[in-house]
């Protein structure tokens, strides 16, 4: 239900779903199927009512998206310090 009501709300791109439980990939489908559900044709979005596995994801950096991000975030407050 918190995913349709991002969706409503904001209007996202895409969904990105991470953490421990999330790398359990058969949940994914399921997820995917419970949102069109609640939904109920209510948004009429090509990338939810025709591409859904395109639209909910895992992130591409695995387990790694947090660890990286953080060091991302660090590089670029360094640059900013040091400029």
């Amino acid at each position: 239900m918190a995913i349709t009501s991002i969706m409503y709300i904001t209007s996202p791109y895409r969904i990105i779903l991470g953490g421990g439980v999330m790398l359990q990939e058969h949940l994914f489908p399921r997820i995917r199927h419970r949102v069109q559900n609640l939904l109920n044709g209510y948004l009429h979005h090509v990338a939810i009512l025709e591409d859904i596995t395109s639209f909910i994801v895992p992130p591409k950096l695995g387990s790694r998206a947090g660890m990286l991000g953080a060091l991302e975030l660090a590089r670029l407050a360094e640059a900013k310090h040091t400029t």
